[in-house]
């Protein structure tokens, strides 16, 4: 499929979040088409790139493994990896001098909050002080880092396999839409077909 015939057929969703990102308190619709970022636009690439890469060998949770025994890649969010880690989750992205210090704290902190010894952190300070990107990667790596050392239900939160959605989701109803038809479906049934945010355990 093309990218011009899946925005045409994104249109109808456009405001509607996964149930996975129902965790996440800053989630924006994976196919949000206006603003900064449009998400549409990454949703097409992310989905094609990490086709190509399971059918190559990798695991992508939540996805069956099917024999996979590549790299692990995971969906993180940096945002809400630094509040699993209680550091500033937000107000870290602009030029001002509380953004700055913000900066700062997480990178001065974030080895020791996330218990992931990144013994090469002080070669990409500089870097992260002044580039969004690279402060984003910096935070992903370690998420992806901290899965690598334990990967278990008790370090990540996980879809739940029992709950339906509708149980597991009542407070959210009325503030925050997801796609129409799946409220019987478990947690873990959803993210098979639409993906999970992967975050730390506080």
């Amino acid at each position: 499929m093309e990218f011009v015939e899946f925005k045409e057929k994104a249109k109808g969703f456009a405001d509607l979040l996964r149930v996975g990102d129902l965790h996440c308190s800053n989630a924006k619709p994976s196919l949000k088409m206006e603003g900064n970022p449009i998400m549409v636009n990454m949703t097409f690439r992310g989905m094609q790139m990490l086709h190509s890469l399971h059918k190559a060998g990798c695991r992508v949770p939540p996805l069956d493994d099917d024999g996979c025994n590549g790299a692990t890649l995971l969906e993180v969010m940096p945002g809400s990896v630094l509040k699993a880690f209680g550091l500033p989750s937000s107000g870290f992205k602009g030029k001002n001098q509380i953004d700055m210090e913000n900066r700062r704290k997480i990178l001065r902190q974030l080895p020791q909050s996330s218990n992931v010894n990144v013994i090469n952190i002080r070669n990409f300070s500089e870097e992260a002080m002044f580039s969004d990107d690279a402060l984003d990667s910096m935070v992903a790596a370690v998420a992806a880092a901290k899965w690598a050392m334990d990967e278990s239900e008790s370090a990540f939160k996980r879809p739940n396999k029992r709950s339906s959605v509708a149980e597991a989701f009542a407070k959210y109803t009325g503030k925050r839409k997801i796609s129409p038809g799946i409220d019987h479906l478990t947690e873990e049934e959803v993210a098979r077909r639409e993906g999970w945010i992967y975050a730390p355990k506080k």
